[in-house]
């Protein structure tokens, strides 16, 4: 549409894989372009979150503020509801997102933290409002020649939030921070969760953003009552560990298809042809290393590190979608099955990419 603003992607794509976000999370990067009034927004079912931010920047080199994770639709909860999922915190980019999305049919923005606190939300709904019902009175007396009925009395006064005082956030801090070596003691997967927790509610204290510090310490005060209560066990090292061995595995399949290629160009030395054979097979390999990327580890390192038991659960799910998905592709991918029967270098990336999926399956729960 002539004069829309570019926001990084088409809104007809947008909304189909926003749709296909309903039954798995998409890979997501937002952030912040000239027009500040909307946000910069790349989604992809296939490519990792790091690299859509990474194709974020690259189209808009002068984008900030950017973020990545996943995005789904929660049918359950509201079919017109985007939950964006992402790594670090953020300000003011619900109600720009929400802009972002007109169009789509999807309304309502919420982004949360990997831990499931939610940082902000916002709707389309909530602007209409703020418009004012000033309209919707002149409507009745244009329509019915009767004025709007006065209220019949003050508006009630409105409760205002208590002010927050650094002191007394400091010292809430300092109360957590006394706890984090002996919950690092019991769960050392956490150390460097705990720690930035700390480090971000100093800043924020130190610079005035007295609303996230607060929210910062009750993060890192539920993240050591969880530790406390034993929340954490042997699924959080399984968890990482099985991140490493999925990376590991991602590692050796493109080593083995990057020694084939060597052979490939060895064999075939003639300039024109051999180019043409590289061209040939980066295009037919690209679709098959893209498909195993590394969101799988993610999702699990994720889940490791996670404080929110809700959310780690929510994290293995997706996890279990991933490695049934990738099992699903495995089974019937037939570059793949050509790569292993080349005469070139014998390769059995079939049976170590499934035989490594259902390992994951049964360790992953």
């Amino acid at each position: 549409m002539a004069g829309e603003v570019n926001t990084g992607m088409d809104k007809q794509e947008m909304k189909r894989l926003l749709a296909k976000s309903k039954q798995e999370p998409v890979n997501c990067a937002f952030g912040q372009g000239k027009d500040k009034t909307t946000a910069l927004l790349m989604l992809d079912k296939v490519k990792g979150a790091r690299g859509v931010e990474k194709d974020l920047l690259k189209e808009f080199p002068d984008a900030n503020n950017t973020r990545f994770g996943v995005a789904l639709v929660d049918v359950e909860a509201d079919p017109k509801l985007v939950k964006f999922r992402i790594n670090k915190q953020v300000s003011g980019a619900a109600r720009k997102l929400v802009k972002t999305l007109k169009g789509t049919g999807y309304t309502k923005v919420e982004i949360l933290l990997d831990d499931g606190t939610v940082v902000e939300k916002h709707s389309e709904e909530e602007e209409q409002e703020g418009k004012g019902g000033e309209s919707e009175d002149t409507t009745t007396t244009a329509t019915t020649g009767v004025p709007p009925a006065p209220p019949l009395g003050p508006a009630p006064p409105q409760p205002q939030a208590p002010k927050l005082d650094p002191a007394e956030l400091t010292r809430l801090l300092t109360e957590q921070v006394k706890r984090i070596p002996g919950a690092v003691a019991k769960a050392p997967l956490l150390k460097e969760q705990l720690a930035k927790f700390a480090t971000d509610a100093q800043v924020n204290i130190k610079t005035g953003n007295l609303t996230y510090a607060a929210t910062t310490i009750e993060q890192l005060r539920r993240a050591l009552d969880a530790v406390a209560a034993g929340a954490t066990g042997a699924s959080r090292e399984a968890f990482e560990k099985s991140s490493k061995i999925w990376q590991a595995t991602r590692e050796r399949v493109e080593s083995d298809i990057e020694k084939l290629r060597a052979e490939l160009l060895a064999t075939y030395t003639d300039g024109d042809l051999a180019a043409k054979l590289d061209a040939a097979y980066t295009a037919r390999v690209t679709p098959l290393l893209d498909m195993l990327d590394e969101s799988l580890s993610l999702k699990l390192d994720a889940a490791a590190k996670t404080l929110d038991p809700a959310s780690q659960a929510t994290l293995v799910a997706e996890a279990r979608v991933l490695i049934q998905n990738h099992q699903t592709f495995v089974s019937g991918d037939e570059t793949m099955a050509e790569l292993d029967a080349n005469p070139f270098v014998p390769l059995q990336l079939r049976a170590t990419v499934g035989g490594m999926l259902a390992a994951l399956a049964k360790s992953v729960h």
